[in-house]
């Protein structure tokens, strides 16, 4: 009976050795702070590229036409960190656009080829606006350094328009662990979107998650999923007010060490149709575009500081 029961012994301890792995407890998944660090006298500098291209068809009378575009838009701006809060978020800072271009072919209804592209520069480029932070009150003022004869044009004052001009919701400003997901609300999402007079958002809504660490030269980096899908009405002076859906889906490099954004990578999805009555019976529109953004930062100390 004892040579039994040590037999016995023996083999569900051989058993237990041979456990496969994910029947095992599995160690608790890593967390990572996903909350931007800022400094006084830090200056970061942020450069974009997008790329986009649509089609469009027009239908009236059993005729139908189609047309497209072509666009490649580059942006540069800076910020410089001027003093920060108790918490470590933002209470100064001074953007400056120091660069803001586009070039746009179109083919028109109805043409065979592309027209030649034409080039323009942004609304915003030159503009230099001193933000600051009021302590009681909580509220954001914005002064011009340089600009202002622009403050009216659509994107500047767009940018105007934001309450929260540093406040990024796809950072949760708190402890995330790899494989988590939280969604963002409605309001701050709008709030980070921004609207103009032209374009108004009338339903949003986002998801993120922290899918991996990974390394690159020699540093760690939270990969951050993002979702996001947008109803939007844009008022167009010929078709009336146009109810636009968009899709933008992609992620974002998080410095673990530095505590900043390193790098933002998404693709966008855009569409519409629309309904109108003509003189020559019902004409109808249909609109599909997508392009490819992308955002890289660097910052350093501002010199002389």
């Amino acid at each position: 009976m004892k040579t039994k029961l040590m037999w016995m012994g023996a083999l569900l301890l051989t058993a237990l050795m041979v456990v496969p792995a994910g029947a095992q407890d599995k160690p608790a998944a890593r967390k990572v702070l996903l909350k931007e660090k800022h400094a006084a006298g830090v200056v970061v500098t942020e450069k974009s590229v997008e790329s986009m291209e649509g089609s469009i068809t027009v239908s009236v009378g059993g005729q139908e036409l189609q047309g497209a575009e072509q666009s490649k838009g580059t942006e540069e701006t800076t910020t410089e960190e001027i003093s920060v809060g108790e918490d470590g978020s933002l209470t100064e800072a001074r953007v400056s656009y120091i660069k803001e271009s586009k070039t746009k072919s179109e083919q028109k209804l109805g043409e065979p080829e592309f027209g030649e592209a034409v080039e323009s520069k942004g609304d915003k480029e030159g503009v230099v606006i001193l933000w600051k932070l009021d302590a009681k009150s909580g509220v954001w003022s914005a002064k011009f350094e340089k600009g202002e004869e622009n403050k009216d044009a659509k994107d500047v004052a767009k940018v105007l328009r934001k309450k929260q001009p540093f406040a990024n919701p796809m950072m949760p400003g708190k402890e995330v662990a790899v494989g988590e997901g939280w969604e963002i609300s409605e309001a701050a999402l709008k709030e980070f979107m921004g609207e103009d007079d032209e374009m108004k958002v009338k339903e949003a809504k986002a998801s993120c998650r922290l899918e991996e660490i990974i390394k690159k030269d020699g540093k760690e980096f939270a990969k951050v999923s993002f979702t996001i899908s947008v109803l939007a009405q844009q008022a167009n002076e010929n078709l009336g007010d146009l109810d636009i859906t968009m899709s933008n889906t992609g992620h974002y490099l998080f410095n673990i060490e530095a505590g900043r954004a390193d790098s933002v990578e998404m693709n966008v999805e855009f569409s519409f149709e629309k309904d109108v009555e003509t003189e020559n019976g019902k004409l109808k529109v249909a609109y599909k575009g997508k392009g490819k953004q992308t955002h890289t930062f660097t910052w350093a100390k501002k010199e002389g500081k």
